[in-house]
């Protein structure tokens, strides 16, 4: 979820939309130490609109406590984006946009690796990992979903066609690509 700055209303949009978006209860939360992040009016909205959610936070200077987040910013976010400055309010409507439909593919239909064991033997690693399924997929098998969350998310999966659905990512890359930034030094 892109947002426009990294004040308290902006931030507070953006978790709104997260948590609308997500067809399961928030459990826990494990932010960054940035103050974007972790700071009094956000751990008050997490406590306050999200009953029974578990904040904790990273340790200082370990950039590898929130590692599956980090590897996912640089494979779905700077794998397309890259790192051009995107700060007209016009841009980040157009990366929510391009989120979106990020979401559905990545989450409906690409399969990702879950390491199961991994070894030292003699000085190597050996790694062991499990079958290859799609987020949707480890969704379903986990049972934590109800009824009526299954059949929405099963309706969600019938209704979209992959491959329209990575042509209209690609077509949101190359208008988010094609619009102009803010000027310098003028307020969006």
């Amino acid at each position: 979820m892109a947002v426009m700055g990294r004040g308290q209303s902006a931030m507070e949009v953006g978790f709104r939309r997260i948590v609308e978006r997500l067809p399961f209860p928030i459990r826990e939360l494990h932010p960054d130490n940035g103050s974007e992040f972790f700071n009094q009016h956000l751990v008050r909205f997490w406590k306050d609109k999200v009953v029974g959610v578990h904040l904790s936070r990273s340790r200082p200077y370990q950039k590898n406590d929130n590692r599956m987040v980090e590897q996912k910013n640089d494979t779905l976010v700077r794998q397309y984006v890259g790192h051009q400055r995107l700060d007209s309010p016009e841009q980040v409507a157009a990366l929510n946009a391009l989120y979106e439909q990020m979401w559905l593919y990545y989450n409906l239909f690409q399969p990702v690796l879950h390491l199961c064991e991994k070894t030292v033997v003699d000085g190597k690693v050996h790694r062991k990992w499990d079958q290859a399924k799609t987020p949707y997929e480890r969704l379903l098998t986990s049972k934590m979903l109800g009824p009526e969350q299954q059949v929405r998310l099963q309706h969600l999966y019938e209704q979209t066609n992959p491959l329209a659905l990575r042509q209209e990512i690609y077509q949101h890359l190359t208008g988010l690509w094609d619009m102009p930034s803010a000027e310098s030094g003028a307020a969006a």
